[in-house]
């Protein structure tokens, strides 16, 4: 058996990277275009549909007998980044052999954990480092992501309430597929794999499908946002959670070809909020 020095003279190095100019320009812009909805932080679900997510919840938990059990905790990282300086939002593919929502595409994240999580936040940077997996030394979670803010607490289909936290590495990553697997292979009992998609693709391809978690009005069923990718579709709570903050954040800062900022978006009621602008009946 090798030593630990042994060990550590002939694993691979830890990649050169470089710190994010394009990352560093637009953290003020974003942090300034999130405090534009103050205290109550970036709203993703109007009321209605926030009231028909919990019935739905319920719902499925009686079915399940489990509608007396405490409403556990939940956050996510929402991972902002640049691959060779082109702004993109990082995603894991859920494993195939995981208990739930098998295969799916999601930000990383997890149950908080009360005797280690003092807050959202470490929920979500511990979740994070643990499913993205890098080498040990290879990226330093703590120091190296900045987190810019939340948005509302929103409820899975199972009932947990999830705490989407806006966070950003301030490292460029490379583009070249082996260099970032290498990087952050992937918890192998929980991830595929991990991967970026540009702003500007899940801009330019949304598109949206019904779903019954937003309820619906007037005999019309809700419509919720999906973005398909190489990889597979966004869709569900992931895609819920990410359309606000593309089209309120982002676009508006010019954070995906790095246009100009227009500043704190108008806050629009309640109905004008459930229309997509697309001219789906979608939410946000």
């Amino acid at each position: 058996h090798l030593d630990l020095e042994s060990q550590a003279m002939l694993s691979p190095p830890p990649p050169s990277l470089r710190p994010s100019a394009v990352m560093r320009t637009f953290l003020p812009k974003i942090k300034d275009q999130l405090s534009c909805f103050g205290p109550s932080h970036l709203p993703i679900l109007t009321e209605a549909q926030l009231a028909s997510s919990l019935e739905l919840a319920e719902k499925l938990a009686a079915s399940r007998g489990l509608q007396n059990r405490k409403r556990r905790r939940a956050a996510v990282l929402v991972p902002l980044c640049t691959v060779d300086s082109i702004p993109s939002i990082m995603f894991t593919l859920r494993s195939a052999d995981v208990r739930t929502h098998k295969s799916e595409i999601s930000f990383p994240g997890g149950h908080r954990e009360c005797g280690t999580d003092i807050s959202s936040v470490d929920t979500a940077i511990r979740e994070t480092k643990e499913e993205l997996a890098s080498p040990e030394g290879w990226y330093d979670y703590n120091e190296g992501i900045s987190i810019l803010g939340r948005t509302q607490v929103i409820p899975s289909l199972t009932g947990i309430m999830v705490t989407p936290i806006i966070g950003a590495f301030d490292r460029d990553f490379p583009s070249a597929p082996e260099k970032f697997s290498r990087m952050f292979p992937g918890n192998e009992g929980e991830v595929e794999s991990v991967f970026t998609v540009s702003v500007r693709e899940l801009l330019e391809n949304e598109t949206a499908e019904t779903l019954p978690r937003l309820g619906g009005t007037r005999g019309k069923e809700a419509m919720g946002p999906v973005f398909p990718t190489k990889h597979g579709k966004v869709w569900g709570l992931t895609a819920i959670v990410l359309r606000p903050i593309l089209h309120k954040i982002l676009k508006p800062t010019g954070f995906y070809d790095g246009g100009s900022v227009q500043g704190c978006a108008t806050r629009r009621k309640d109905e004008d909020v459930a229309a997509n602008d697309t001219g789906h009946q979608c939410m946000l």
